[in-house]
């Protein structure tokens, strides 16, 4: 079977065009910077070549023995500290792939282009035919307009290629997607105003369509635009809202204002070396209105796209409920209500807030019966944990007062040296060893996903104390951990139980709330009136109750608000905001150092704990 090579497969379109293929039954071959990314997004069958277009050493391995190839790969961000980037990416690395692909006996070269290679007046409408000769005024679009130039040639000298240009594109995507976003902030009323102007839309998977059509029906030398339609903000907006089912639509700002807004703004990027809220090469494009015309696609290719609305809906259904229609019945997995039509309120998406899903968007669904949060997307707890940042937190200034404070609330209901502890969901026996620190010789750990741990306690061993603390949220069965730790507790025995709630949770706000909701880790978060209810449905006491976080101390620098504006600063990258540097940045952000003073009397969420007694 011939091997097809896809560059960028990652990627917005790249993503796309690798589902459609896998779909046909295609042998395909990935090329991809992140080998962690590519085995998240894509089947452990497809064969996945590491390597990058500066490289050309590995995109001759990766073109080994291929009869097509769909180039999708690129820089398409539209800012950068080094504009020179967008030559070396765009440029340089389609020059590599074609040095790379030199002697090949290709069927055909499938180039994504751009519609910024095309000249057109103003609100004027463009086809194929008019190909902008004279360099573009902007980095990005002059580097994709040489790489074009270079593809051209090397279809002169024979590559049989053609060419894709698509416009805007929209649509879901597993890790990213701008017009994910957008449709997210809308909805949470983050977007002021809109801009005037607007722009040619298309949806993904259209042109995703639209590539494997090329690929069958275009003959080589071929250009084609794909695009639906051109649209307003204004009226982008006004679909959307009826989408969301919402009655305000941001106003437009006036092209006056929203010019010298980005003009102001791209002065303080160069300042700050951060992108602008808006590009002024986009803002640009979208005033001067162009309105390209897919008319040769859809009659040499029989490519149909679908309406800006039906996109949207499509969308929407993604960030709800993945691949599945809204009328699927919905189970919570804690009070085993189901929803058989659950509502679009009741979902949304929010990011990771590690290192390697910083970058990842996940489904939260809120039970409209008990109120709890849960994770909807499928995970192996195996993949998630191997890598886990918490399993390597060291015994800190913070870790240790907070870890003081959570010690000071379990003495106080009765806990003594003497008595026999387990921390059950250790981690890596960061408490376990601070408990032994304090006098206490009878401690041990359970932590399935580490391996000093992995070893459960057997049963019927008997413990006068088992700590559940920042653990039965890891989980999607919640109340069978809770009868298992109890278990292992001793008659008279006491269970400590300490868990975030969803108090505080907008569910058209998620993003606020990125620190406790923990994604994916956090698979199942209660409200607190459920986790009340635990001792009631467990058959014991309980005897105490807390409502604030156990990292909340009165002590500088040992707060939850201040751990959640510091993992803010740092991007929600929590690896970076546990390096050794990373308190450096209180010197960028003197506001830090408020909350670090203060932040135990602006809590930024809650933590309550319960401790539970059984009956003797």
């Amino acid at each position: 079977m011939d091997i097809t090579l896809v560059t960028g497969a990652t990627g917005f379109l790249g993503y796309h065009l690798v589902q459609r293929l896998l779909r046909d039954g295609r042998r395909v071959r990935l090329l991809v910077r992140s080998m962690a990314k590519a085995r998240r997004l894509f089947p452990s069958a497809v064969e996945v070549c590491e390597g990058d277009l500066s490289d050309v050493a590995s995109l001759k391995k990766a073109a080994e023995e291929v009869a097509v190839v769909y180039h999708a790969a690129g820089m398409p961000d539209q800012w950068v500290l080094d504009p020179h980037l967008f030559h070396q990416v765009n440029f340089q690395g389609t020059q590599n792939l074609l040095i790379a692909l030199q002697g090949k006996a290709l069927k055909k070269f499938v180039y994504v282009s751009t519609i910024e290679t095309f000249r057109t007046e103003q609100a004027g409408t463009l086809d194929e035919s008019c190909m902008m000769l004279q360099p573009k005024p902007f980095a990005y679009a002059r580097s994709k307009q040489l790489a074009d130039q270079e593809v051209w040639r090397a279809f002169e000298r024979g590559l049989p290629a053609v060419f894709i240009h698509p416009t805007a594109m929209y649509g879901p995507h597993p890790i990213e997607s701008w017009f994910i976003k957008f449709l997210m902030d809308f909805r949470a009323n983050r977007i002021p105003a809109l801009t005037s102007g607007g722009l040619p839309l298309v949806y993904v998977e259209d042109v995703a369509a639209g590539c494997l059509a090329a690929e069958e029906k275009g003959r080589p030398g071929e250009r084609f635009i794909l695009n639906e339609r051109y649209m307003a903000w204004a009226e982008m907006g006004q679909v959307v809202a009826e989408e969301l089912g919402m009655e305000k639509v941001p106003w437009v700002l006036p092209n006056w204002l929203g010019r010298i807004c980005v003009q102001g703004m791209d002065i303080v990027s160069k300042w700050t070396k951060r992108p602008p809220l808006i590009f002024k090469s986009i803002y640009e494009f979208f005033q001067f209105e162009s309105r390209p015309s897919s008319l040769k696609a859809q009659r040499e290719l029989g490519w149909t796209p679908v309406a800006f609305a039906e996109g949207v809906k499509k969308t929407l259904h993604y960030i709800y409920r993945g691949t599945t229609n809204f009328e699927e019945p919905v189970a919570c997995k804690f009070c085993k209500f189901c929803d058989r039509h659950p509502a679009a309120k009741d979902f949304g998406l929010v990011q990771g807030n590690t290192h390697r899903f910083k970058d990842s968007r996940f489904r939260i669904w809120r039970c409209p019966q008990c109120l709890s949060l849960q994770n909807i997307d499928p995970v192996s707890y195996e993949d998630i944990y191997r890598d886990y940042p918490l399993n390597k937190r060291k015994p800190d200034f913070f870790a240790r007062a907070t870890m003081s404070n959570l010690l000071g609330r379990l003495q106080g209901s009765g806990l003594a040296t003497q008595h026999r502890v387990l921390d059950y969901g250790c981690g890596n026996g960061l408490f376990m060893n601070f408990l032994k620190e304090r006098g206490f010789t009878r401690v041990d750990g359970y932590d399935p996903f580490v391996d000093p741990f992995k070893n459960k306690p057997a049963s019927g061993a008997e413990y006068d104390w088992v700590v559940l603390n920042d653990t039965i949220e890891h989980a999607d069965d919640f109340q069978g951990m809770v009868r298992e730790a109890l278990e292992l507790v001793k008659p008279g025995g006491y269970l400590y139980i300490g868990t975030p709630d969803t108090r505080m949770v907008d569910m058209a706000n998620l993003e606020a709330q990125i620190t406790k909701l923990h994604q994916p880790y956090h698979r199942l978060i209660a409200s607190h009136m459920a986790i009340r209810e635990l001792g009631r449905e467990q058959g014991v006491e309980c005897i105490k109750t807390f409502e604030r976080s156990y990292h909340d101390t009165l002590r500088p620098f040992a707060n939850y608000r201040f751990l959640d504006e510091l993992l803010k600063a740092h991007g929600h990258d929590m690896e970076q905001a546990m390096s050794p540097a990373a308190g450096l940045v209180i010197l960028k952000r003197p506001w830090l150092w408020f909350y670090a003073c203060f932040g135990y009397f602006l809590p930024s969420a809650f933590e309550p704990a319960v401790i539970l007694r059984k009956p003797g």
